[in-house]
């Protein structure tokens, strides 16, 4: 599976830095975490940052874990990490991106020499 965003939607929102204290706090009380209240905001997020693993997961992956079924997750960009084994495949598709680099150029120059 690719990471498109609608692959990419979480099943729950976990609290970030650009959260309220007060959201975090309650956040953290929902999820049944025992803190010393009066807390500043960055060890809030050192506290989140612990748990987080446990509810950061995707909507796709709990639907596909229903049906017995795995995803795989490509990284990003991932197709142009493939390159071919052979490097004559290699040279043949380079000119032919080449080819119809300059077909298109081509027929641009010469639709402006026309006007």
């Amino acid at each position: 599976m690719d990471n498109a965003s609608y692959h990419s939607v979480k099943a729950e929102s976990c609290p970030t830095s650009n959260w309220n204290k007060n959201d975090i706090e309650k956040w953290l009380e929902e999820k049944g975490e025992v803190y010393e209240k009066p807390k500043i905001k960055p060890r809030l997020m050192d506290i989140v940052n612990s748990i987080k693993p446990r509810y950061n997961q995707y909507l796709i992956d709990e639907y596909v874990k229903k049906h017995n079924k795995v995803i795989l997750r490509i990284p990003p960009y991932h197709c142009y990490q493939f390159k071919s084994s052979t490097p004559e495949i290699d040279r043949r598709t380079r000119r032919l991106r080449l080819l119809q680099t300059c077909r298109f150029r081509g027929r641009r120059h010469q639709s402006q020499e026309g006007d």
